[in-house]
């Protein structure tokens, strides 16, 4: 078996799933086909890449243009999935099959490396300032990270292991080391670097993407490998309501006229929604409503404490 299959394949034990996995996903209100609808109704979710097995996507993604959260559980959704979990403690998993997780995680074009480059190269000029090998001055004056990733070597050369990423990244140095430019070379500090021995650039990128892992693993993702997300029956669907206190009000006729003229329309088509929602979803999904604006506040709150702490 080849290394990366393994890695991607082998990439969690039973103990690894967690009691719930959760999915940030946008129910589209206005639809009136109710296709967003009708595809949770079938129990599946076309397009979703990933699911994670922590609440702090909830914070990170729900309300930030998606309306809904699924909260699946664990063994159910791996029985009825092919899931890899992201292995963000792992460099050599970043670097294989073409720095596709790399991608994934800044969501870069998977037909062009050159702005994963970017991201890659800004972490390993900075590692390479903490161990003084170059000067903090060196990345903030002249963007080394940027400047690699616009040579032709990082866009074009395919990367499937940290000795690919080395090798590109010392290609790509030379590139910029060679080009001619009207008023000299900011980088020729490039032509020390590309002295450095491979053993010491190796260190320094697997300390650069263990950095990178550690930014991204709040996230828990695990990849979903097949085309649709099958979701088990039975999963809480959190849904994300803006009218609360004022469907209430309406429903009890208590609206003032300016209320009436301004929100009258808004909260039919919720309540529209809502019901539509419940109809098509009824003995499949355990549906739960949240206030936008409480989530709004829950969300400030959280990130104030998190930021405050840190």
């Amino acid at each position: 078996m080849r290394l990366t299959q393994h890695l991607n394949e082998r990439s969690f034990r039973p103990s690894d799933v967690p009691q719930y996995f959760r999915a940030v996903i946008d129910i589209d209100t206005k639809d009136e086909m109710r296709s967003s609808i009708n595809n949770l109704k079938n129990m599946k979710l076309k397009g979703v890449r990933g699911i994670s097995d922590t609440g702090e996507i909830a914070y990170d993604f729900l309300g930030v243009g998606r309306n809904a959260m699924l909260l699946m559980k664990g063994k159910d959704t791996t029985k009825l999935n092919k899931l890899s979990r992201f292995m963000y403690d792992n460099p050599h998993y970043f670097f294989s099959e073409d720095m596709a997780m790399l991608k994934r995680m800044y969501s870069k074009n998977i037909k062009d490396n050159r702005g994963t480059w970017h991201n890659v190269a800004d972490k390993v000029f900075q590692e390479m300032v903490e161990r003084g090998i170059i000067s903090k001055y060196e990345i903030s004056a002249n963007a080394p990270g940027q400047e690699i990733s616009y040579t032709d070597t990082a866009k074009n050369t395919t990367v499937n292991s940290i000795r690919d990423a080395i090798k590109t990244f010392k290609k790509a140095m030379k590139e910029v080391v060679d080009k001619k430019r009207r008023f000299g070379n900011p980088y020729r500090y490039f032509a020390e670097l590309l002295e450095l021995p491979n053993k010491t650039l190796s260190d320094i990128f697997l300390a650069a993407t263990k950095s990178i892992g550690e930014i991204y693993k709040s996230e828990g993702e695990w990849i979903v490998k097949d085309a649709d997300l099958k979701i088990p029956k039975g999963s809480y669907l959190y849904v994300l309501t803006t009218y609360d206190e004022l469907i209430d009000r309406y429903e009890k006729g208590e609206l003032d006229g300016y209320e009436k003229m301004r929100y009258e329309s808004d909260i039919k088509e919720e309540i529209t929604f809502k019901n539509d929602l419940e109809k098509s979803l009824k003995g499949k999904y355990k549906i739960k409503y949240l206030s936008r604006k409480k989530w709004d506040d829950a969300r400030t709150k959280h990130f104030t404490k998190k930021y405050n702490n840190s």
